[in-house]
């Protein structure tokens, strides 16, 4: 059933079919639900007043090429702004002076500062102790000073030069002379008094002996101790062979010495009873030998500090003992003993004590025979003071 009715405005409604039905306007979406077509030809301004709510987010592109000009309104100290200053990139020129504080600590400067108001005097105190001044100091005294024993101490230790002004100083007392002093005689004759000492010449020196000059030679001071095997055995010394074997060792004692307690063999002597003229090679050495062979002798003392043992010989049985030279052992005299004895000598190193002393070895064999030859010898010895 229609129903017609007046219009409310002059509107005229044009008498298409297709503008009769709704359902002519409509329809489906995405979703496959029915929906009103719209038509989007609007021309002209859209004027929104009151709130718009847009869900989602925003985003405001903005690049160098085409930026999003804007005004930074973070800045200030008031509310909740507490950003007091404007960022700044780049090189900022100030022409106007700027005033600069250490913070109650200390500014370092690169370079030099020139001072152009600094006082011509300026006034230094010790605040109650004292000044060192590297130089000399110039000071006028006037008044009294007085001399006692603080100032007395005080110029002990002040170098003062004195001038004779042309003339002469007289020097009561004694005077060193720590530097070298030419000496001239003028061309005449020189006299020079040791004062009971010694008197160094450095350079040559030209003498006329006109007396017979005694020559003393002082030795070294110590007390002399000797030992011997005269007695070791009756009616028989040392037996030898052919065989390189170490007869005696003498060193000074590890126990209670140092470097510098010192032992001289002054004097030794090696003797046989072959009337056949015999021949016998002897050697010395320095430092410790390897020892083998038979049991390996005690140490018998001789003297307060000197240590002396006797090896074992080639009597009947006797097995003997017999060495090998190790690294830093060194030969340090051999000598030949043709007859029946060798002539006085001295030993062929100083020894010395401390936890390692240096060990002297006498090492003898037979060389004309094979044959078995008693030796006897003597030791005399100088514990050096």
């Amino acid at each position: 059933m229609s129903r017609l009715e007046n219009n409310s405005t002059n509107y005229s409604h044009p008498q298409e079919s297709h503008l009769y039905s709704l359902h002519y306007a409509m329809d489906y979406r995405e979703d496959g639900k029915p929906a009103l077509r719209v038509i989007t030809t609007f021309d002209g301004n859209i004027v929104i007043e009151g709130d718009v709510n847009i869900p989602g987010t925003v985003t405001v592109d903005s690049t160098p090429e085409n930026p999003i000009h804007n005004h930074i309104v973070e800045v200030g100290t008031s509310g909740l702004l507490n950003v007091p200053y404007m960022p700044i990139g780049g090189t900022v020129t100030v022409n106007q002076p700027v005033a600069v504080t250490d913070n109650n600590g200390s500014l370092t400067v690169d370079g030099s500062v020139s001072v152009s108001n600094f006082p011509a005097t300026y006034p230094i105190t010790d605040n109650g102790g004292s000044i060192t001044v590297d130089g000399s100091v110039s000071a006028t005294v006037s008044g009294t000073v007085e001399l006692g024993a603080t100032t007395l101490s005080a110029l002990e230790n002040i170098n003062a030069v004195i001038s004779d002004g042309g003339g002469s100083i007289t020097v009561d007392g004694t005077v060193s002379v720590n530097q070298p002093v030419a000496v001239t005689d003028n061309g005449s004759t020189l006299s020079i008094d040791d004062g009971g000492g010694s008197i160094t010449v450095d350079g040559t020196v030209t003498a006329t002996i006109i007396d017979v000059i005694t020559v003393i030679v002082d030795e070294d001071a110590g007390e002399n101790f000797s030992f011997n095997n005269h007695a070791t055995n009756t009616n028989r010394g040392w037996t030898m062979d052919n065989t390189m074997r170490p007869v005696i060792s003498i060193r000074v004692t590890d126990t209670g010495t140092t470097v510098a307690d010192l032992v001289k063999i002054t004097e030794y002597e090696i003797g046989n009873n072959n009337a056949n003229q015999s021949t016998i090679i002897y050697e010395w050495y320095e430092g410790p030998l390897t020892i083998s062979g038979a049991a390996i002798p005690a140490w018998t003392n001789a003297g307060t500090k000197t240590q002396y043992r006797v090896y074992q010989d080639q009597y009947s049985s006797n097995q003997g003992n017999t060495f090998t030279v190790p690294a830093g052992t060194h030969m340090r005299h051999s000598g030949i003993i043709i007859g029946k004895n060798s002539a006085d000598d001295e030993g062929p190193a100083t020894l010395k004590g401390g936890a390692t002393p240096n060990m002297l070895t006498l090492c003898m064999k037979r060389v004309d025979n094979a044959n078995k030859l008693d030796v006897w010898f003597a030791f005399t010895i100088k514990e050096l003071a």
